[in-house]
């Protein structure tokens, strides 16, 4: 793994992170997405949780090193728990948990370049943030 001076790197497979020692602003936050895009979300593994209903791409994916889960579970019934939990996932609200979250408005469409931003817990890494750059597919 390469580490540049600005707390960038690059991982094995070529997924860019950024590590910062404050809570990041809306504007760092593009702008770790915007350094990502001119690097390319290139990652071999983009899309790989398409297809986990399928025992061998799970099993190829936890080959890997991944650790896989999927788990299905009745958030309500009809159009009116329909359209509120849709809402909610389009505004990123399960990411919304304090110690990470996503921009609610950023959009959920197919290409949308997203930040994952995440508090690292103390005593290890007090008050230290990642931020992971991706790309919807």
């Amino acid at each position: 793994d390469k580490v540049d001076l600005e707390g960038r790197w690059r991982t094995q497979t070529g997924a860019m992170v950024h590590l910062q020692l404050s809570r990041p602003t809306q504007d760092q936050k593009k702008q770790v997405v915007n350094d990502a895009a001119k690097l390319g979300f290139n990652y071999e593994d983009k899309g790989g949780t398409r297809l986990l209903g399928d025992k061998s791409e799970v099993k190829a994916l936890k080959k890997k090193g991944f650790r896989v889960s999927s788990k299905q579970v009745k958030v309500g019934k009809g159009w009116t728990d329909y359209r509120k939990a849709k809402r909610k996932l389009n505004n990123w609200e399960h990411f919304q948990l304090g110690w990470a979250n996503v921009a609610p408005e950023t959009s959920v469409r197919r290409g949308s370049k997203v930040c994952v931003c995440a508090g690292l817990f103390p005593p290890f890494f007090p008050f230290t943030w990642i931020l992971n750059p991706l790309k919807t597919t």
